[in-house]
This record gives structure tokens, sequence and C-alpha cells, in this order.
């Protein structure tokens, strides 16, 4: 049977996912600046149904293998080795010297965001790996539902509900308060905020591969 809370938390788990900065929110945050805000929220639908697809396939995908064992011993593993990597990435970028990357100019017409949006989630997988860690959270809590097609889109609606409710409350936040989120100083705790996060997230995985070992 499926927990009650399961799409709750999976909608919560979705919007946390969508924090870290990156390309995605950069480009929701650009197109309100230049006073596009129906085109920033094209842009954002696109991209939550993207993002809803990963934990999809992380759930069906991994909910059988997960049941083994060893399999999940090297599952185990493997996060805590991406996430390690991951965190160190996130907080050396934070710290670089040099300017943020410039993002291209883009069309702002509505359907044109809509793709445009989904197009650039789909081609940047990150989130399939925290999506694999959440699943895994959930597995060894004893939290994932059975599987199944059915839990599979509640998870998918769940996840791009959490995602969208996040996008739209940048989009309302810098719409009203412009451009002051947009500070090198504020950007580099953020991130290194969010390394550190990914780095304890690490030691969590790799603590649980030590008690099997």
């Amino acid at each position: 049977m499926m927990p009650v809370a399961f799409p709750i938390i999976s909608a919560l788990v979705a919007l946390v996912v969508a924090i870290p900065l990156g390309p995605v929110n950069m480009e929701i945050i650009r197109r309100v600046l230049n006073r596009h805000p129906i085109s920033a929220l094209a842009f954002a639908v696109g991209a939550a149904v993207a993002d809803g697809l990963w934990p999809v396939a992380a759930f069906l995908g991994l909910a059988p293998f997960l049941k083994i064992q060893w399999a999940a011993v090297v599952f185990w593993s493997l996060a805590a080795l991406v996430l390690f990597f991951w965190g160190v990435n996130f907080i050396r970028e934070a710290h670089k010297n040099g300017p943020e990357s410039a993002i291209p100019p883009r069309h702002y017409k509505k359907r044109f965001s809509i793709i445009t949006g989904f197009l650039l989630v789909l081609s940047n997988p990150g989130n399939l790996v925290t999506w694999m860690v959440v699943i895994g959270v959930f597995h060894r809590e004893g939290f994932l539902p059975v599987y199944s097609v059915f839990s599979g889109l509640v998870l998918f609606f769940s996840a791009v509900a959490g995602t969208l409710a996040y996008f739209t409350v940048v989009i309302l936040v810098i719409q009203r308060y412009h451009g002051a989120f947009i500070q090198p100083k504020r950007l580099r705790f953020i991130k290194t905020f969010f390394g550190c996060l990914i780095l304890l997230t690490a030691c969590y995985f790799a603590y649980h591969v030590a008690r099997v070992l």
C-alpha cells in the first residue's frame, strides 16, 4: 500500500531539489528581471514537467533493484561517491573569483518557453542522481510504496506540483523585489550551504555502507 503522506513528502522533496541555483533557476530569474514574468512561468512549467520525469525514472528503475542486498550496497557506494564530488564542486564553484557565467538570450514566446524549459532540464539529468538518492532513502526508511505504474504517476504529479510551486514563488518574489537576489555574496553563501548539505548526505550513505560491510 501507498503511505498517505507519500505524495505530500514527494512534493516537498521536489520543491527542495529545485532550490539549488542552476541554469533553470538563473534563466527564470533572468526572464523576470527582463520584465517577462509570463515567459518565466511558461519556462517553469516546461522545466517542472521534465523534472517530474526524473523521480519516475529513478522509482521504476530502482525499486526492484534495491530489493537485492548486494545491489543496494553498490548503489549506496556509488551514491556516496557521486554526492561527495558533487558537493565539493558546488563549494569550489561558490568560491570562484570570476563572474557568473552569462546565460544566452532566448525568445520569450510562451510556447517556445515551455519547450525550452522542458528540453533544458531533460538534457541535463543531474536531478536523476538526486532522485536516486531520495528513492534510496525512501527504501531505506520503509517509505517506498509498492512498485507500480500508479505509484509512478503519483510520484510524477507530486514532483511536478512541488517543483512548479517553488518556481512560482521565485517568480513572485523576484517580480516584487526585482534585482535584490542576484548578488555575488548571496549566491556564494547559497551554493556553499547546499554543497555542505550534499556532503552530509554523502556521509550518510557512506555510513550505511560501512555498517553493511
